[in-house]
């Protein structure tokens, strides 16, 4: 960042006075692995003493934890990339995240996901790996209150294509559907789906408590959010399972 702003790293305070224009535009060239930014909290030993997942374990406060079913569509389904995504792809993508059982892998997810394209399975598998699975790890960890959540309600925007991508729980957290039409659609479903999560925000927020059994490594209660919400015990099981015997 410093080289692309023409700083010197003994000339930090002289970053004070880069126009943010300037800034936003020396960030927007430096990115990470596929499409992610590498920008991200840094551990410091002054701001950041630690990890912040570490930090999150330890913490006695309650929290309520969760991701998307569809996580990485947001970022790849309209890209024409993911769309012409083969089985020779599909591997490729299932080795690196996976190593060795990338086979078994992709077996599981061809059956849990019948008629996902080969880029889709490819999305899922790579989404799981990094938000799924990190989110269940952090969930085990913690002594405090735990909750788990998964959203699985689909958009039907883009012919359905983004599924339940990244972001998408958001307007239904804060009950604000009607500035983000052009994300959500407008189903007859809405308004179910929004109850059911603006409510256990709004719970938690109020009570402590969002209304379903806390996360265990024993049952792994979590709530799943779709047009029929209810609490599931080990959702996804076999891909859980198998994601982690891949390393």
């Amino acid at each position: 960042m410093l080289a692309r702003l023409d700083i010197g790293p003994h000339e930090l305070h002289r970053i004070l006075d880069v126009p943010v224009a300037e800034l936003l535009r020396a960030q927007r060239t430096i990115t990470g692995p596929e499409l992610f930014t590498t920008f991200a909290p840094t551990v410091d030993g002054a701001v950041l003493p630690e990890p912040v997942t570490e930090a999150a374990a330890a913490s006695p406060v309650p929290l309520v934890i969760g991701t998307n079913r569809d996580e990485l569509y947001l970022f790849t389904a309209l890209d024409g990339r993911s769309v012409s995504v083969d089985r020779a792809g599909l591997e490729r993508t299932a080795r690196r995240e996976i190593g060795e059982r990338a086979a078994a892998v992709i077996a599981a997810y061809t059956a849990a996901r019948p008629g996902a394209t080969p880029g889709q399975l490819g999305a899922a598998i790579a989404g799981d790996r990094s938000f799924w699975l990190p989110a269940v790890h952090l969930a085990e960890r913690r002594a405090a209150p735990t909750w788990m959540y998964r959203f699985e309600w689909a958009t039907p925007v883009f012919g359905g294509l983004l599924g339940a991508c990244h972001g998408l729980e958001l307007p239904f957290v804060f009950d604000t559907l009607d500035a983000a039409r052009g994300f959500v659609g407008d189903d007859a479903e809405l308004a179910g789906v929004t109850a059911a999560v603006h409510g256990a925000w709004v719970g938690f927020a109020a009570t402590g408590d969002p209304g379903w059994p806390r996360y265990d490594a024993t049952r792994r209660a979590t709530m799943i959010f779709a047009a029929d919400t209810d609490v599931v015990v080990d959702p996804d099981h076999d891909l859980r399972s198998c994601l982690l015997e891949g390393g």
